[in-house]
C-alpha cells in the first residue's frame, strides 16, 4: 500500500509538468526521481511494479 501511494503522490506513471510553473515542476521532479531512486534501492522488477501497479486488487 505504502509503494502504491508514494507512486501516486510522486507522479511516477504521470507527467510531472506544469507548464506555467518551473519550480513546480522541478518539484515534482524531485519527488519522482525519489520514487525511483527507492525502486532502484530495492532491486524490484519493474515490470512487476508496473503490473503491481495496475493491478485491480491494490487500487486505492
Amino acid at each position: 500500500m505504502i509503494l502504491k501511494d508514494l507512486a501516486s503522490y510522486c507522479n511516477f506513471t504521470s507527467s510531472s509538468f506544469v507548464a506555467s510553473d518551473s519550480h513546480q515542476t522541478a518539484f515534482n521532479e524531485g519527488a519522482r526521481d525519489v520514487f525511483l531512486h527507492i525502486l532502484e534501492m530495492s532491486d524490484l522488477d519493474l515490470n512487476a511494479v508496473l503490473y503491481f501497479l495496475e493491478s485491480d486488487n491494490f487500487k486505492q
